[in-house]
């Protein structure tokens, strides 16, 4: 997902949109479709400075019964 800094507007320092409340100086992630919709109607507040990486998704599969036991400890000699 891209990240966005906004740059302000000559006019106000803030912008209010669907994508939250954002102030002069803000960096934030959204989704490439927000991201793509204010860089082409603000091209001049906003300005793309990197792009996120996805969180893998979590497995809810619950792992074999050997992987889930813990380390047995080692006997102590006598």
């Amino acid at each position: 997902m891209p990240i966005l800094l906004f740059k302000g507007f000559a006019h106000t320092p803030a912008y209010i949109g669907p994508s939250g409340r954002w102030v002069k100086g803000d960096q934030r992630e959204v989704e490439k479709a927000e991201a793509d919709r204010l860089l082409a109607d603000f091209p001049q507040c906003f300005e793309a400075v990197g792009s996120a990486v996805a969180e893998p998704k979590k497995s809810r599969a619950v792992k074999s019964p050997t992987k889930r036991r813990a380390a047995s400890k080692p006997k102590a000699d006598k």
